[in-house]
């Protein structure tokens, strides 16, 4: 099974992705390796007060192929991604002035992953996937994971005739929905810090 694995975090005044290369059955696990995929990547983001960065952590629980056949069609399967608004700039904001909220909820509105080798780009939300009601917290980050159940479908993609395969998470568009207080949507656009490593899910051999 192939196993790529982590690195960093980053959001703001919501911005989920919410998608990602690759997500599925909702719960976090303690120990990474019951997932054969599980790669945090740092988004930067921005919002109407505040620009900021996020951790999103990408994981699936089974990837069935470690290496491509030439020309072959591929999907990932049960992908879920858990997102961290941190507490400042994002979370302390929501439960302050001018939102005074208890919660949010939302919808990721676009998420894309990028393929190269043969370049192509799916956007997994390209039908919104629904942010979870998620109590915002008296104190610290706010986590939540999106799709709240279940897992996503990312592809299908199609490998090149010679070399690798590299899958990247790409852009971010989220519309956030204070709740409990001002009912005003928030609307985040986020990108990957670096477009290298940090943005590198999986890399698959050709064969």
């Amino acid at each position: 099974m192939l196993k790529s694995m982590l690195k960093k975090v980053g959001f703001m005044t919501l911005a989920i992705p919410m998608l990602l290369v690759g997500m599925v059955t909702g719960a976090s696990a303690e120990d990474p390796s019951e997932f054969d995929l599980n790669k945090t990547v740092i988004y930067e983001c921005i919002a109407p007060l505040t620009n900021f960065e996020m951790p999103v952590n990408i994981k699936v629980p089974e990837i069935d192929f470690d290496k491509l056949q030439p020309n072959q069609s591929f999907t990932v399967y049960n992908a879920i991604a858990e997102v961290t608004l941190p507490d400042n700039p994002v979370v302390s904001t929501l439960r302050g002035f001018p939102y005074y909220a208890n919660a949010i909820s939302g919808d990721v509105t676009s998420f894309k992953i990028y393929s190269d080798n043969i370049a192509s780009m799916i956007d997994v939300a390209s039908t919104p996937i629904p942010i979870p009601v998620t109590p915002i917290p008296a104190s610290g980050d706010l986590t939540f994971t999106v799709p709240q159940s279940g897992g996503i479908s990312v592809g299908p993609f199609i490998a090149g005739p010679n070399g690798v395969v590299t899958i990247t998470a790409g852009e971010i568009n989220t519309t956030i929905n204070p709740i409990g207080g001002l009912p005003l949507p928030i609307n985040v656009t986020c990108t990957p810090k670096d477009i290298g490593d940090n943005a590198v899910l999986i890399t698959i051999p050709i064969e």
